[in-house]
């Protein structure tokens, strides 16, 4: 038998796709609040006892905090000893055809909630959702019977679902709190000032962030004013850099840094005077290291040598055609998106992984919490803002 958990659904947001009309925002954020079932009513005494505290015993709704920024703060302070997770599906309306039939209340809400709910139902437990309600009592009828008459993820899997009142449910409360809150971290529409701080105690909740659609049309890059003169003026860096490690090391009493300033050398040489493909394979720079009597395997090639130059802080590219020194900026870019397609998904597998074990363990177990992962887990945490701060931002017309 598996363990039943409880998730309470809220969003900020409207389904409006016309989202330039004042007031409208082109973000949609649709929140999961996850809580297992033993610690619901804990976490509903909680809740309430911060209604009391911080505001009157009122229902606790994000779009009367507002910008009192202060005020939200301490909210996401007091909430911090509720025992709870979060999974956040980020919709940049921007993105979505404007004729689709997205454009239609029920069909949006119906889409969007499926897309949340396949993501936090699992088989590890039996799901209740709670979602808030909205809508005339036919449309809420509508669509409790299409999510019970589905079965997801497996036959084995109980799931049910219902909607509520937000204010006879204060753990909708802490969903509406939440995804409100995420508008202030993420909408560059909202005042933005306090974002950093209300995601650094979001995040402490958070078991993962989807953003949809993921067809983003990227903009066009903008070309510096100025930029033969940028690139004249890197390159003759770029030069004078190489040609100092030639002369550091060409002479050194180490064969490895002998092999690495010879390479460089063979890859100046390249570029500057072969007209036609001015990048070196791996191969053929070892051909030529073994030719001067050097002895190098093709395993160590690039650790030992490639990545030694790289090291010092010289910017060799990589690609299927093989390594050059980037001289310029257009190829400084070559080099960024080479790295780019091995280090995001590193870092993608890392965040799944990191989601897999809090999601398995509701938050109770920390990959990251050894000392020694100090430093990755900074790096993740930087990826995971940044790449939803970039799926985000809105895209010029």
């Amino acid at each position: 038998m598996y363990p039943w958990l409880n998730a309470y659904i809220d969003e900020s947001g409207t389904n409006v796709l016309e989202f330039d009309k004042q007031g409208t925002s082109y973000l949609y954020i649709c929140v999961a609040i996850l809580i297992e079932q033993k610690n619901v009513s804990i976490a509903e005494e909680k809740m309430k006892s911060l209604s009391e505290k911080l505001n009157n015993g009122s229902e606790i709704k994000s779009n009367k905090v507002g910008t009192n920024h202060t005020r939200r703060k301490l909210f996401l302070e007091t909430i911090q000893d509720i025992p709870f997770t979060y999974f956040a599906l980020i919709v940049n309306k921007n993105n979505i055809y404007k004729d689709s039939g997205l454009k239609y209340k029920k069909t949006y809400y119906k889409y969007i909630s499926r897309l949340l709910y396949n993501k936090i139902v699992s088989d590890n437990y039996n799901i209740n959702i709670i979602a808030d309600e909205m809508g005339s009592e036919e449309y809420i009828n509508s669509v409790q019977k299409y999510f019970n008459d589905r079965k997801f993820p497996d036959l084995f899997t109980q799931v049910s679902y219902k909607m509520k009142n937000s204010k006879d449910e204060p753990l909708i409360q802490l969903a509406d709190l939440v995804a409100g809150s995420l508008t202030y971290c993420f909408d560059e529409n909202k005042d933005l000032s306090y974002a950093s701080k209300f995601w650094e105690l979001l995040k402490n909740k958070e078991i993962g962030i989807q953003c949809w659609p993921l067809n983003i049309i990227p903009k066009s890059d903008t070309i510096p004013e100025y930029e033969e003169d940028y690139n004249k003026y890197y390159k003759k860096c770029a030069l004078n850099k190489a040609i100092k490690f030639i002369e550091t090391y060409e002479d050194s009493g180490i064969e490895e840094e002998v092999m690495q300033s010879r390479v460089v050398s063979y890859l100046i040489f390249t570029q500057e005077f072969i007209q036609t493909n001015k990048a070196i394979t791996a191969d053929t720079l070892i051909m030529r290291l073994k030719a001067e009597g050097f002895k190098i395997e093709r395993q160590t090639f690039s650790s030992s040598i490639i990545g030694k130059i790289r090291d010092s802080g010289i910017i060799i590219s990589g690609s299927h055609n093989g390594y050059y020194i980037a001289l310029t900026l257009d190829e400084i870019k070559g080099y960024l998106d080479h790295n780019k397609t091995v280090i995001e998904p590193m870092l993608w597998r890392l965040k799944k992984a990191d989601e897999t074990v809090k999601s398995y363990l509701q938050n109770k177990y920390d990959i990251f919490a050894d000392p020694s992962y100090q430093q990755l887990n900074e790096l993740l945490n930087c990826y995971k803002t940044n790449s939803i701060k970039q799926y985000i931002e809105k895209t010029n017309d």
